[in-house]
C-alpha cells in the first residue's frame, strides 16, 4: 500500500503499537487506529471486543497527537459512541452503493463543540451524496406526518445509520409515514433526496421486489401471499405502517442523478 500511494518516508515498527507510543516522546500531527475486530476466528464489533480497546487508550492518543482518527465498525450505535468519546468532533458514517462500510471518528484534545456528524454514500457513478448535522438540530426538528401520497421516499443507508429520522422531515419538507416508519412521503418529486424514490401506482405491477419497513409481514411472506415470482428491478411492492395502520403499496423506482437503484440487503 505504501508504494502504491508512493510513500516512501514511512518507518514501520513490529511492536505492540501501545505500548510503543507510550514511551515514544514525540508528538504526531495525527494518530490513525483501525482496531482489530477478529477474535478467535470470529468477527468483532464491540469496541471493548476490539484491539486496541481505543476507549480505554483515548487520553494516551491525543497526549500523543494532536488529532486522532479511529475507524470503527458500522455496527456501533451512533449516540452510543458520542457518548463514549468526549473530545468527538466529528463522526463520518461512510457508505458505498448504499451499503454501509465504516464510521470514521475525529478526536481532538481542544475540541469543545457539539459533534458533528457527516454522511456520504459514494455512488455507482462515481458521485457523492453528503448531509451534515448535530444531535440538537435533530432533536428540535419538527416533522409533519401523512399516509402515503404519490412518491415515496428511503434514505440511504449512510442517513438511515445516523438516525436524522426528524431532520429529515423538516430539511426535504417531506411528510413521514409514522414515526417508527422511516420512509417519507409527497405529492411532488423531491429530487434532491438522498436515497431511492418511488412513484406509487394506481394498479398492481405484475412483479417485483418487497421492501419491508415497520410492518408486520417479512419480504417473504409478502411474496407468498401476493403471488410474486419475477423480480423486475424497477417494481417494487412497498409495506409500511403508515399513520393509520400498516399498508401495502405498489410503486415503481423513479431514475433521479441522487437515487440508488441498487437493491441493499439492509432492507430485507
Amino acid at each position: 500500500n505504501l508504494s502504491a500511494l508512493g510513500c516512501a518516508n514511512a518507518e514501520i515498527h513490529h511492536y505492540n503499537g501501545i505500548k510503543w507510543l507510550a514511551q515514544w516522546k514525540g508528538k504526531a500531527d495525527l494518530i490513525y487506529v483501525d482496531p482489530s475486530r477478529r477474535a478467535d476466528s470470529q468477527r468483532k464489533y464491540r469496541i471493548e471486543d476490539c484491539l486496541p480497546n481505543v476507549a480505554m487508550y483515548q487520553n494516551l492518543l491525543l497526549e500523543k497527537s494532536n488529532e486522532v482518527l479511529l475507524k470503527i465498525s458500522p455496527f456501533m450505535d451512533i449516540r452510543q459512541l458520542i457518548d463514549r468519546f468526549p473530545l468527538l468532533f466529528e463522526l463520518h458514517i461512510l457508505s458505498v452503493k448504499n451499503d454501509c462500510k465504516e464510521l470514521l471518528l475525529r478526536l481532538k484534545s481542544s475540541s469543545s463543540a457539539a459533534c458533528q456528524i457527516f454522511c456520504s454514500n459514494i455512488m455507482a457513478d462515481g458521485k457523492t451524496d453528503t448531509f451534515h448535522f448535530d444531535l440538537a438540530q435533530e432533536k428540535a426538528a419538527q416533522p409533519s406526518y401523512s399516509h402515503a401520497l404519490r412518491y415515496i421516499y428511503e434514505p440511504n443507508s449512510s442517513l438511515l445509520k445516523s438516525g436524522a429520522f426528524r431532520l429529515l422531515s423538516s430539511h426535504y419538507q417531506l411528510a413521514k409515514l409514522h414515526p417508527n416508519t422511516h420512509l417519507y412521503t409527497s405529492d411532488y418529486l423531491c429530487s434532491a433526496w438522498q436515497g431511492r424514490i418511488f412513484k406509487v401506482m394506481d394498479k398492481p405491477l405484475s412483479g417485483g421486489n418487497c421492501l419491508s419497513r415497520n410492518h408486520p409481514m417479512t419480504p417473504a411472506q409478502l411474496k407468498k401471499k401476493f403471488n410474486i415470482k419475477s423480480a423486475n428491478e424497477e417494481d417494487f411492492l412497498l409495506a409500511f405502517t403508515d399513520i393509520e395502520k400498516p399498508k401495502t403499496r405498489w410503486a415503481k423506482l423513479v431514475s433521479t442523478s441522487s437515487s440508488e437503484s441498487r437493491v441493499s440487503s439492509s432492507e430485507f
